[in-house]
């Protein structure tokens, strides 16, 4: 299974950001796992390949001089594609709150007061999807791009869009998807697009990026190919989009526009 956890943590002492603060939380969220597991923590640093997990940015914040204040409440959400690293988050970040003992981004103390599991559009489960939608709005909430070769693509390719997809699935679900339903994905078009270009800036350098809302339509009358889809268009909403997820690009909502909200 697949999970999204919703966390609300409180700002100790007024700060600032100068940078974007997934990269901060994704160092903070490993500290959490290093608390119950050092050698795991140290292998989820190192790993090359798409990392199973996501740690978003601060919400609502950017990279150009963010200001925290004191004893105002903040969101971030974490994903997780296996349940290994998710029982010990839980667990960790569970016994944080106990003994409040919070996390610190650039020296700014902040407590975890809540983790919300359920009941909202950015936390909840992801099983066996049995879907068989053909529309769907993707709300893209950070800069997504691609890799191809030493390239970053901005714009939503739509081979590069379902390889990323595909990829991640296939490393981390107990059930596979064919690579084969590469071959149709020209059963597939945007039927709107409403995008734009992003800067967020990490330290000496930025990540440029699209973000906004982009509608696909699945022109297809193949059973298998459209639940296929689905599959990975609502995992999507786990695994991010794109190049560099786990530290808080491509967060992504993923609404099935034939039926209720993921």
């Amino acid at each position: 299974m697949f999970y999204s956890l919703l966390i609300r943590i409180k700002a100790q002492k007024n700060g600032e950001f100068k940078f974007f603060t997934g990269k901060k939380l994704h160092a903070a969220f490993l500290n959490i796992i290093k608390e119950a597991d050092d050698e795991l923590a140290q292998e989820l640093h190192d790993k090359d390949i798409p990392k199973e997990f996501t740690v978003s940015n601060i919400f609502g914040t950017n990279s150009r001089g963010f200001k925290l204040e004191e004893g105002k409440d903040y969101l971030f959400r974490a994903t997780f594609l296996n349940d290994k690293i998710y029982k010990i988050f839980s667990s960790e970040i569970c016994k944080n709150i106990l003994l409040s003992k919070g996390i610190f981004i650039e020296n700014i103390p902040l407590s975890i007061e809540e983790i919300i599991y359920k009941d909202n559009k950015y936390s909840g489960v992801m099983d066996k999807i049995e879907l068989k939608s053909k529309r769907y709005k993707l709300t893209f909430k950070t800069p997504t791009l691609f890799k191809s070769g030493d390239f970053f693509i901005r714009y939503p390719e739509i081979n590069l869009l379902f390889k990323s997809l595909l990829t991640k699935y296939n490393l981390y679900s107990e059930e596979k998807i064919d690579e084969s339903i590469l071959q149709f994905l020209h059963e597939i078009n945007y039927e709107k697009m409403d995008l734009k270009l992003k800067r967020e800036y990490l330290n000496k350098f930025f990540i440029e990026g699209f973000v906004g809302e982009l509608i696909i339509k699945i022109d297809s009358k193949n059973k298998d190919f459209i639940e296929d889809i689905n599959t990975l268009l609502n995992f999507a909403f786990y695994c991010g989009i794109g190049t560099k997820s786990s530290v808080g690009f491509g967060q992504v909502l993923v609404e099935n526009l034939e039926g209720v909200e993921r």
